[in-house]
């Protein structure tokens, strides 16, 4: 929850929905005052409205793409998905008020005569803030204390941001730390007496540290200390981190959670045995866990009813497509590492040889309809039975095999942690990364795999549920 506060790129989503709430009450109030011809407070949406209409539209922006900062899109881009977000809401919520609560003061004209309003609203609106608002004016000054490659790690994140909202300003180290490949201006303020020419404090003694640290912060104008926890062990410098976050004004976070709030990550390399006893959260499963597998009965019931004919065109199409059976089945393992049979469509020609290997060492054994699955994700859906049969949840990391498992485990620390909760159909990983057919891209999605462990709760699941409606309707991933 933590990260949905302080994140920058939060922050400035939220931004985005504040002003799209006014603007979804205005739109209402001036196609209810050409509805009545009659300019009053009264054409205002009351508070049930609001209620009731606000969450349609928010939750049709947010997958139709209206509060994706991290690319700046043309004018006409934002017209056409403002249109299609405005319509399909539209859509909704005349079933909605036509069927459910005719009683309603919201007709078919005031939701047409609203839809100009809306979508020109939010083109310009958003026009505006790509333009004026999406970085911000005095950025956060960082002081980094930690190694060189942890440094290196938060400093290339820094610059690939599309938001700029912080800005490292110095570094404590006792490495040599090459900072010229990074563009975070660190050449300006002299710190190195000796070359007279970087803001890096390196070749100090851990008491040297601590004692100057409220020197540097006063120097640099400092905002935010950010520390490695492989780095720092001595009480001095954690009491002087203390004095100066709790006397100075200075916010202090440890990498992993500083890395964590800004990414939707945790560094694998950058965390140690204290810090996943101090933070990842596994009382939420162990105090909700029947109410999530009450969610998953439910959830998969309906989605297999709803689904029942799809996966008959789908079956028909694979038949026609090649030779093979409908379904694949594989032994994956599970929660606990306990192993199960996964069921999905089968979208490849079918092996003789069952050796592992990654799905991008095996793309041209993939069918024309077998690509098409794979890309819209319709292949994972009878999954739902494996839900239904309490082997996977509906949120949850994608079962991996256990020649994968072993080896992933052998070359990654922690990697374990990945199996005390149950593999899931979508997830953070799977909506925040996609497939990752390799050991670099297992690595990948094991640190977003370590975030959901962090913070998991029902607003995250909420969160990643809508968020995979968003995935499925733009075919991210392979």
């Amino acid at each position: 929850m933590r990260n949905f506060l302080v994140n920058p790129i939060k922050k400035k989503q939220y931004v985005l929905l504040f002003v799209d709430s006014i603007l979804i009450e205005l739109a209402f109030f001036l196609a209810y005052t050409i509805q009545t011809s009659e300019l009053s407070i009264a054409n205002l949406l009351p508070t049930y409205h609001i209620f009731l209409c606000f969450p349609i539209y928010i939750v049709l922006f947010y997958i139709f793409e209206l509060y994706r900062v991290t690319i700046k899109q043309s004018a006409p881009e934002w017209f056409l998905y403002s249109l299609l977000a405005v319509l399909v809401a539209n859509g909704g919520l005349a079933i909605l008020f036509f069927f459910v609560f005719p009683q309603t003061q919201i007709n078919r004209i005031t939701l047409l005569l609203q839809i100009p309003f809306m979508v020109v609203g939010l083109v310009v609106w958003r026009v505006i803030f790509f333009n004026y608002l999406i970085h911000s004016q005095n950025p956060r000054r960082i002081l980094f204390i930690g190694e060189g490659d942890s440094y290196k790690l938060l400093a290339q994140e820094l610059e690939t941001s599309h938001v700029k909202e912080y800005k490292i300003a110095g570094i404590v180290t006792d490495e040599e730390t090459d900072i010229d490949s990074f563009d975070q201006d660190i050449s300006k303020i002299p710190i190195r007496r000796q070359e007279d020419k970087s803001k890096i404090y390196n070749e100090l003694t851990t008491s040297a540290i601590a004692g100057k640290l409220e020197q540097f912060v006063k120097e640099l104008n400092i905002d935010l200390i950010v520390f490695s926890l492989n780095y720092c062990q001595s009480e001095d410098i954690f009491k002087q981190l203390i004095e100066l976050q709790f006397h100075n004004g200075v916010t202090v976070y440890d990498m992993p959670n500083f890395y964590a709030n800004l990414t939707g990550k945790v560094p694998a390399s950058s965390i140690n045995s204290s810090w996943i006893l101090n933070y990842l959260n596994n009382s939420y499963y162990s105090n909700f866990s029947k109410v999530g597998r009450f969610l998953d009965i439910v959830g998969s019931v309906i989605g297999l009813t709803l689904l029942c004919p799809l996966f008959l065109v789908i079956a028909i199409a694979i038949k026609l497509d090649s030779r093979g059976p409908v379904f694949f089945k594989q032994e994956r393992l599970g929660w606990n590492k306990k192993p199960f049979t996964i069921i999905k469509f089968r979208s490849m020609i079918p092996e003789k040889q069952k050796t592992a290997k990654w799905a991008t060492e095996e793309k041209d054994r993939i069918t024309r309809v077998g690509n098409f699955l794979r890309k819209s994700r319709l292949d994972e859906f009878p999954e739902l039975i494996n839900v239904l049969s309490g082997k996977m949840s509906i949120i949850g990391f994608r079962p991996i095999r256990k020649e994968f498992a072993d080896k992933l485990a052998s070359k990654i620390p922690f990697y374990s942690l990945r199996f005390t909760i149950k593999p899931g159909l979508t997830g953070w990983p799977q909506v925040k990364y996609g497939y990752a057919g390799s050991e670099e891209g297992q690595f990948e999605k094991f640190q977003y795999e370590l975030f959901y462990l962090k913070n998991a709760s029902f607003f995250l699941d909420g969160y990643i549920f809508v968020k995979t409606f968003q995935t499925l309707l733009w075919r991210r991933g392979e």
